[in-house]
């Protein structure tokens, strides 16, 4: 079945079930990381600066890590990377259980986590076709892409339930002990029959920095949907690092809608991820990715004007699936035309265009939400990714 065609390989399914316990854990992180930073401070100039400190690495180091990815076993360093990560959880979970937690603290925990998922994604993204090849990395993009959308669906439900009756340090544990499955599963590895990795010669840092970047701008391919895909994640995804501040101000709610209306944005997502997992080629998927990038806008505009709750959960509906058509489907067209020696630098390209350039959009938006209005400001993110979708090259 076309829908399943990636789970043939034994090492794929380990990592798919392992992933699909650890991204609930880090989607409960995020979300109740935003309510507890929104419960202590009332600023949406902390959400903002919350959500840069946790990608702006990405933007400064995704580059360097995309060469590190294609210089070691990819397998080991996302041992390492895990190891990390669970590490931050675990002193997250600490501080705010014994009421040490304070805005300043949150602000660098995060940035210690950015700079770890900085070197992560790269890695588990090129990974990918390491476990799969070829001939099936369309079909684990979006079988990836749907566990952590299923993810972003379920995480911010139970962070909200239990952050309601238990308070925000316990959601930080859940996701401490949540790295315990990916770590065995990463383990548990046929090493033998993961596909050979091209390993990138030993050159010079930013030769190979230059190379990767070379190749993108010089592949038509590449280039057209990546700029798409950065517009998109300065602009159109605004909404998440304000949603804290629409729902607490404009409706009265608490943790708990939060995680409901964040999880309708990744319901969204999870249902663009099936089409693309049955999908084959690439061929239309520029088409695609600019008509999502304009209705994405559209759903950016609807959640601006929403008022109350039953309008805005499918306004992000709209704006869940519409952003995950446009990024993964960037990401498909990315891993396919890349070869093996430059996936590591290409992954990071990514990387840095999506998740590197969101924490600049966040910045600005805090600033701009701070004398204009978390709505309106979403609605000139919306404005600017419609007429980007209209406009984009055929």
């Amino acid at each position: 079945m076309r829908l399943f065609s990636s789970f043939k390989h034994y090492n794929f399914r380990l990592y798919f079930t392992g992933q699909a316990l650890s991204l609930l854990g880090i989607w409960m992180q995020g979300t109740a990381v935003s309510w507890l930073t929104w419960k202590l401070t009332s600023s949406p100039r902390w959400l903002g600066a919350v959500a840069f400190a946790s990608q702006i690495p990405i933007l400064i180091f995704g580059l360097f890590a995309g060469v590190v990815a294609d210089r070691v076993k990819r397998l080991r360093l996302i041992v390492v990377i895990q190891i990390f990560a669970m590490f931050q959880a675990v002193i997250l979970a600490f501080l705010t259980l014994t009421g040490q937690i304070n805005a300043p603290l949150i602000f660098f925990l995060s940035l210690f986590l950015g700079v770890v998922f900085a070197f992560d994604y790269p890695a588990r993204q090129s990974f990918l076709m390491d476990m799969v090849g070829r001939d099936n990395i369309g079909n684990a993009v979006a079988l990836n892409s749907s566990i952590v959308h299923g993810a972003r669906v379920m995480g911010p439900v139970v962070a909200g339930l239990i952050a309601a009756h238990f308070g925000e340090g316990m959601c930080f544990a859940v996701n401490a002990i949540s790295f315990i499955f990916v770590l065995a599963a990463l383990l548990m590895m046929k090493r033998n029959e993961l596909y050979p990795q091209v390993m990138e010669s030993h050159g010079s840092v930013n030769c190979s920095i230059k190379e990767g970047l070379r190749f993108v701008w010089n592949t038509r391919e590449i280039r057209r949907p990546l700029k798409l895909m950065a517009i998109f994640s300065l602009a159109g995804m605004v909404y998440v690092a304000l949603l804290p501040q629409i729902i607490g101000e404009r409706f009265g709610g608490t943790a708990r809608e939060l995680g409901f209306a964040m999880s309708s944005a990744g319901f969204g997502a999870l249902s663009g991820a099936v089409y693309l997992a049955v999908r084959k080629g690439t061929c239309g998927l520029y088409k695609i990715i600019r008509f999502f990038l304009g209705l994405a806008g559209v759903g950016s505009i609807l959640v601006s004007v929403s008022p109350n709750l039953y309008f805005l959960i499918p306004a992000l509906v709209i704006t869940g699936l519409s952003g995950f058509m446009v990024v993964a489907g960037t990401n498909t067209i990315m891993q396919t035309t890349s070869p093996p020696e430059y996936r590591g630098r290409i992954m990071s390209i990514f990387t840095v265009a999506f998740f590197g350039l969101m924490p600049v959009g966040s910045l600005i938006a805090g600033q701009v939400a701070s004398v204009v209005g978390a709505p309106f400001t979403i609605a000139i993110g919306g404005i600017i990714c419609l007429i980007a979708g209209n406009l984009g090259k055929p």
